[in-house]
């Protein structure tokens, strides 16, 4: 085979620009790898500082002459070849996987030695490196066959043929150094060659930080795709309803909600949520939303009807955040079903601020009733009177038939009572057969106001003095038993807090028993004590 052309034929190629380009380019390439795997990527920021160490290799060689050879040709190589092993590193990174250190940090080791000791003979030297580049790469073309059903996605094949490329290069440059066809005697000679080798390794390094690249772009993209397929079969098999509303729409339903909400899936989607929602909750729901399209209520839950297909109007308990769906401002919503809760906690207040017997609020919930009458007549200078009654002839039924049909007639009561006050006022059943009315909304002038408590104290004393027909079961039989039962009364007025709520009870007992010792089925206004001294 005719020897390769000398460096006299190529001298129009200029090999200390060719270092500075390749500078230049390398650089270029490792500072945007960088920017991008900061903090990010590990193996790709390993991979930048690979083409950072082989462009500073390129830079030493840019300055052979200018400085000893211990820089520009010992340091300068082992700088390149430090770089090759750092891709090796950087792959090994990339696989999660922990390096041999021998096999990345010893061939950085023998080209220090090596050039050191043939810093002077520029062919064995380039067999050498060449030799050392070759095992390197045939190293990382091994890991990539090894690895290459672990690693999903084309950038694999890209650093594949990158890797195989740069080994077939070293073994050209080992076959025409040996063989005597490259008469060069220093890197900076002009030979197809050495000129080849540069380009070839330009072409190398590109093939490399794309294959790179792609092969951290598809682990990125099959990471978001598996972590959207676990998500996916999460919210599928979460046991809370959950929707996404893109401006009160909804765009995504669960299994869970189609099965509380009791409609099919296309019967769900493209539709308003307020259509499922009770006409009462609507404001809310709509208010709550539009704050977590604000940012405003991520830590919110509130309660809300809805109106199924299939289970009639449940309560929903209600939370959720806000999220991005399809680029457009939306809110990921949970829903549970508390139907069952909210009814417990209604008969847990029914216990708590009602009568068992009557259902008539209690003496907790009439110190309520009376405390909000004093804050609104303070506001509006009216009147309220607590009217307290005490039933006249109810003990005798109790001994005669027992509590059962004593218990009847304390029902009816309560259905009287509540038939005879107005809309605006409240009645309650303090124990035994004592009973309490608070009139609400009387005039601010006290004689006008005397008179109207006096108006429907008088017809609840009328109601409540009609016969009484119970109906009772005794020994299997039912029969009615006919009871006349009236009721004394006595009154005290309030406007705004001057007293409390037990001391206007107080009162207004005192006024009872005055009517009680007047004979009876009748009205008496407290009085206060005349002040003594």
């Amino acid at each position: 085979m005719p020897p390769l052309p000398t460096t006299a034929t190529v001298t129009s190629l200029h090999i200390p620009t060719m270092f500075v380009m390749l500078f230049v380019g390398v650089t270029a390439m490792a500072l945007s790898i960088a920017s991008v795997a900061y903090r990010r990527q590990p193996d790709l920021l390993v991979f930048s500082f690979g083409l950072m160490s082989q462009g500073m290799g390129y830079a030493l060689f840019f300055l052979r002459g200018q400085v000893s050879p211990l820089l520009s040709v010992v340091l300068a190589n082992i700088a390149i070849n430090g770089a090759m092993a750092l891709y090796v590193l950087a792959l090994y990174r990339f696989q999660c996987r922990t390096p041999p250190r021998g096999l990345v940090a010893i061939p950085v080791v023998l080209v220090g030695l090596g050039t050191w000791w043939l810093v002077d003979a520029y062919q064995a030297r380039r067999i050498l490196l060449s030799a050392i580049t070759l095992l390197q790469f045939v190293h990382m073309s091994v890991l990539l066959w090894q690895w290459r059903h672990q690693t999903a996605g084309r950038g694999q094949y890209i650093l594949g043929f990158a890797a195989v490329f740069t080994a077939l290069t070293m073994i050209y440059r080992i076959v025409v150094t040996l063989a005597g066809w490259d008469p060069a005697q220093k890197v900076t000679d002009s030979t197809i060659t050495v000129i080849l080798s540069f380009m070839l390794s330009l072409l190398d390094t590109l093939l490399l930080s794309v294959g790179m690249l792609v092969m951290v772009q598809e682990r990125t993209e099959q990471a978001r795709v598996d972590s959207e397929d676990r998500y996916r079969k999460l919210i599928e098999s979460a046991n809370e309803g959950i929707c996404v509303l893109e401006k009160g729409i909804l765009r995504f339903v669960n299994p869970k909600f189609i099965e509380l909400f009791g409609y099919n899936h296309d019967e769900l989607l493209g539709q308003p949520i307020l259509r499922f929602i009770h006409p009462d909750d609507r404001a809310l729901v709509c208010e709550n939303h539009q704050k977590r399209l604000e940012g405003h209520a991520d830590d919110l839950k509130y309660p809300a009807r809805v109106e199924t297909k299939t289970h009639g109007v449940r309560w929903m308990e209600i939370s959720g955040v806000a999220i991005d769906w399809c680029d457009q401002p939306s809110t990921l919503n949970f829903c549970s079903d508390i139907t069952e809760r909210q009814e417990i906690d209604a008969r847990i207040r029914e216990l708590a601020f009602h009568d068992a017997l009557t259902h008539l609020p209690n003496r907790r919930l009439l110190h309520e009733h009376l405390e909000r009458a004093m804050a609104q007549n303070q506001r509006s200078q009216q009147h309220s009177a607590v009217l307290f009654m005490d039933l006249d002839n109810f003990k005798p039924l109790n001994d005669r038939y027992g509590h059962n049909v004593g218990d009847l007639l304390l029902i009816e009561v309560a259905q009287r009572l509540c038939q005879s006050i107005r809309g605006t006022d409240n009645a309650a059943r303090l124990g035994g057969d004592e009973f309490v009315v608070v009139l609400n909304g009387l005039s601010p002038n006290l004689p006008t106001a005397t008179e109207q408590a006096r108006h429907v104290a008088e017809k609840i004393i009328q109601a409540l003095s009609e016969p009484y027909r119970l109906q009772v079961t005794q020994d299997g039989q039912s029969h009615t038993v006919e009871h006349h039962c009236t009721a004394s009364a006595g009154v005290t007025f309030f406007c705004g807090h001057g007293s409390t709520p037990a001391q206007l009870l107080d009162q207004a007992d005192a006024a009872m028993y005055r009517a009680k010792e007047a004979g009876r089925n009748q009205v008496q206004f407290y009085q206060a004590a005349p002040a003594v001294g």
